[in-house]
C-alpha cells in the first residue's frame, strides 16, 4: 500500500511538472510571437524589402495553428512584397 502512495505521488509530481514545462513553453513562443508581430509593425512603414518578406511568411506561419485569419493576413501580405520586389523565393514561401 505504502509503495502504490508513494508512485501516485510521483506520477502527480510529474505530471505537475510536464504541465507547468507546457505553460512555460506556451507564454514563451507568445513573447517570441509578440515580438515579431512588434517588429513587423515598426519596419511596415517602411520600404518593404526581402526580410519583412521573410518575416511576413514566418509570422504567417507563426499564426497558422493560432489564427487562420491572421495567418492569410500576413501571407497575403508576404506575395505582395514579393511579388513588388520580384523576390521569388519569398513567394513561394
Amino acid at each position: 500500500m505504502r509503495s502504490l502512495v508513494s508512485l501516485y505521488q510521483l506520477c502527480v509530481c510529474i505530471l505537475t511538472l510536464w504541465v507547468f514545462a507546457g505553460v512555460q513553453k506556451s507564454s514563451a513562443q507568445q513573447a517570441q510571437l509578440d515580438s515579431m508581430r512588434t517588429l513587423f509593425d515598426t519596419l511596415r512603414q517602411f520600404s518593404p524589402d526581402t526580410g519583412q518578406v521573410n518575416l511576413a511568411n514566418n509570422l504567417s506561419r507563426a499564426y497558422w495553428y493560432r489564427s487562420y485569419d491572421s495567418a492569410m493576413q500576413y501571407a497575403r501580405i508576404a506575395l505582395s512584397w514579393s511579388i513588388e520586389k520580384g523576390f521569388y523565393k519569398g513567394k513561394a514561401e
